[in-house]
């Protein structure tokens, strides 16, 4: 696939050692209460569906048969109509995924998205014949960012105005935020109230000391 197709930055990766190289490229991150943490991809999870890596620019090269009748950026033939059409075609028995690509219902295009611990990506082609990949090297936990910046070209291009959705990962943020707080500020009024409830207790007998205690 990565040879005809051009895709000379792109690899599979199948183990610790081989991924090592690739992370040092474009390092990842997790979003931490809004702030992208330097985090480094677990060695155990790099094979599979998750194996293969790639550039904005290659999996741009990636997309183009799917909108070109099967053909290469430099209009080589890559793969015949006839199995591109079956690779599209769902399936599975709720008829909404084919060879990799889910098709979402109402919209009139097929996608895919990925993710390891530290990076995202989304990737999706419309019936009209548009691919739009995005790709992030920042995992946010709570909410896909990547889905909603493809959606959002997709709209740009077809001549639409694009949705805002809302921030859920930034809500999610302030949410966690209070949480953290308040556990904190638990953790130190339970700290201030345990020397008022040792001498409180300090001359009760050991096993009821155990019961007020369990």
């Amino acid at each position: 696939v990565f040879r005809p197709l051009g895709m000379e930055d792109s690899t599979s990766v199948d183990t610790a050692d081989s991924f090592a190289g690739v992370d040092e490229s474009a390092p990842g991150h997790v979003d931490v209460y809004g702030f992208p943490v330097p985090r480094e991809e677990q060695p155990d999870f790099v094979a599979g569906s998750g194996n293969t890596v790639s550039t904005a620019e290659d999996m741009a090269r990636w997309l183009v048969p799917h909108t070109n009748g099967g053909r290469s950026v430099t209009g080589e033939p890559f793969v015949g109509v006839d199995t591109l059409t079956e690779a599209l075609t769902p399936s599975d028995p709720a008829g909404s995924y084919g060879f990799g690509w889910r098709h979402v219902p109402g919209e009139g295009r097929v996608a895919h998205g990925g993710a390891l611990f530290s990076h995202l990506s989304y990737q999706t082609v419309t019936d009209d014949g548009l691919g739009v990949a995005v790709l992030s090297n920042t995992l946010t936990t709570s909410y896909d960012t990547t889905q909603p910046l493809a959606v959002g070209l997709v709209d740009l291009f077809e001549g639409r105005s694009p949705e805002s959705p809302l921030p859920y990962h930034r809500i999610f943020d302030v949410i966690l935020a209070g949480l953290t707080l308040l556990s904190i500020a638990l953790g130190v009024r339970r700290l201030r109230l345990a020397g008022v409830w040792a001498e409180r207790h300090a001359d009760r007998p050991t096993w009821k000391l155990t019961c007020l205690l369990y």
